[in-house]
């Protein structure tokens, strides 16, 4: 199975996205590690967020900057809205106004009705769907202020068979997608 991440940008080329500020929640490893990474190679400055891999987060802002380009970690649990809150604000006055939010942070856990766990599924619901919210509602007001500033974006996420355990890249000048295989985002 691979993962084919599309990223759309409205705009002349891809030169827009050099002036784009892009968080990625849960961006220290698998998808969210590819994502940011992909993100920096285009330009794009970026936040790789995280809650429990400190290292993965500073390790992979740490290359971008290494390369040439712009990122910084940020620890925030997606599930507090305090926290994204915080962690937007620091972004902002590191990187500059936030125009590409990926909601990336997830957690999961498996269990039966025999196992069940009512701790682990309130935990699964304040991540996965809370800390979407938390995240959207944090960065859309600056976002609804520059719309017509900044190129839009969008970032989609698709299944389906691996072929190559290498990242690849496919661009047609105004938009990308990246097709990662999950063997490929393990870090």
């Amino acid at each position: 199975m691979k993962l084919r991440i599309e990223c759309n940008v409205s705009g002349e080329n891809m030169t827009a996205w050099r002036d784009q500020v892009a968080l990625v929640t849960g961006g220290a490893r698998g998808i969210g590690r590819a994502t940011a990474r992909l993100l920096a190679q285009r330009g794009a400055a970026v936040c790789v967020n995280y809650a429990a891999h400190a290292d993965a987060a500073d390790g992979l802002a740490g290359e971008i900057v290494a390369d040439g380009g712009r990122a910084i970690s940020a620890m925030a649990d997606v599930a507090e809205p305090s926290a994204v809150e915080a962690m937007v604000a620091r972004i902002e006055k590191d990187l500059g106004p936030l125009t590409i939010l990926v909601n990336n942070a997830g957690v999961s856990w498996r269990g039966t009705l025999d196992t069940y766990d009512p701790e682990q599924v309130a935990r699964m619901r304040q991540v996965n769907v809370e800390g979407l919210i938390h995240a959207t509602r944090a960065v859309i007001g600056g976002m609804r202020a520059r719309r017509r500033q900044t190129p839009r974006s969008s970032i989609r996420i698709r299944r389906g068979k691996c072929y190559s355990q290498t990242p690849s890249v496919k661009t047609n000048g105004r938009a990308f997608s990246l097709v990662v295989c999950p063997a490929a985002t393990r870090s």
